[in-house]
């Protein structure tokens, strides 16, 4: 059965400026042990579905401010109720579908910033570690196979050479990163406990931060500090996996378990919702493509955007579905061309216009 789903604005209702009310009308059979809280979850469940949220995310309940049910309608063993459903388009919503994420090497600040005792190239093994990391935790994000070379912070660099590093590493999020030495200190032990060892102090900082390469944004930047005593005299390797049983390699992998969580929470949500940004006999032009995880064989329904004006003269964006049906006709990693069962002109589609992918 096709749904039809109208947003507006109601002028005797308090709205706040980032809300959009979704009017759905849900459904469910009679025969349930409770048929109305059942229609009332399916009725939520579309105003999810039409926002772009997807099953799975987490933060769908953060999403829903309130709703009100207008009706209630039993037919042929069917209840059926209309309701309107509040959601909050600014939350910042969080994603769990793995995507895939370029590691590069954390090198050190400056070149007279290296530790004595750290041998090797301590910002491979670093980021070969939390690379482990999050491949054993099933993480959000799953590292490619290679480390790239170090990756400066994104106002060192062009759009076009992030999205040229995307296309290189096969990712679209980018985690660079710098060391910085804190601490590089000898403690020599008490003369009066002679069976002690003098100890070396280590203390570095790892500078962090997650790139998406698409907007040249940085999503995520932090720091974390690592600091322990080592036997004075012992060389420390991070490529060498004995590194991470010795104190300072425990402490530093305990800063990147954290920052492995922290970039969870940092991930922003992949959209199911996009916009048209330009039309032409071929078809219609989405900005996203194969690393916005856009498939092939996904199905997409035209929302038209419009501008309604209520009751007391405020401007309210409208979305309203059709019945429309589109199709991937050719795809990039970056774009993708829609096409449609008739011409575009001829549905009414104008460029900003949106599409929501469908449940296949």
């Amino acid at each position: 059965m096709t749904r039809r789903l109208l947003i507006f604005m109601l002028a005797f209702l308090t709205v706040p400026a980032q809300a959009t009310w979704y009017q759905v009308q849900g459904q469910a059979s009679t025969d349930q042990s409770d048929p109305h809280q059942a229609a009332l979850k399916d009725a939520i469940a579309q105003a999810h579905f039409y926002a772009g949220i997807r099953a799975g995310n987490g933060a769908r309940d953060q999403l829903l401010r309130q709703y009100k049910v207008l009706s209630e309608e039993r037919q042929q063993g069917v209840l059926k109720l209309r309701v309107l459903v509040d959601l909050n388009d600014n939350v910042d919503n969080q994603c769990w579908q793995r995507q895939p994420i370029a590691l590069y090497r954390f090198s050190w600040a400056t070149p007279d910033q290296a530790i004595s005792g750290l041998v090797g190239d301590p910002g491979q093994g670093i980021a070969a570690e939390l690379a482990r990391l999050l491949r054993a935790r099933q993480s959000a994000l799953m590292p490619v196979d290679s480390i790239g070379a170090t990756l400066d912070q994104p106002q060192a660099h062009s759009k076009a050479v992030l999205q040229q590093l995307a296309e290189t590493s096969g990712a679209r999020y980018l985690l660079g990163g710098r060391l910085v030495r804190i601490a590089d200190s000898r403690q020599d032990a008490p003369w009066y406990k002679p069976w002690q060892s003098d100890q070396h102090r280590i203390s570095v900082a790892i500078d962090t931060w997650l790139i998406d390469s698409f907007s040249g944004h940085k999503l995520f930047q932090r720091r974390y500090l690592a600091e322990a005593s080592e036997a004075n005299g012992v060389n420390l390797d991070t490529q060498d996996p004995r590194f991470w049983l010795s104190p300072f390699g425990q402490a530093l992998q305990r800063q990147l378990q954290q920052l492995v969580t922290d970039l969870e929470q940092a991930l922003p949500c992949q959209a199911s919702q996009w916009p048209i940004i330009a039309i032409n006999e071929n078809g219609l032009l989405l900005d996203a493509g194969l690393k916005a995880g856009i498939h092939p064989d996904d199905t997409f329904t035209l929302l038209h955007k419009r501008t309604m004006v209520t009751a007391t003269g405020d401007r309210r964006q409208v979305l309203v579905p059709a019945d429309t049906t589109l199709t991937v006709a050719w795809q990039s990693a970056t774009q993708t061309l829609l096409k449609t069962p008739i011409a575009p002109e001829q549905a009414n589609i104008q460029v900003g216009d949106f599409v929501v992918r469908a449940d296949n």
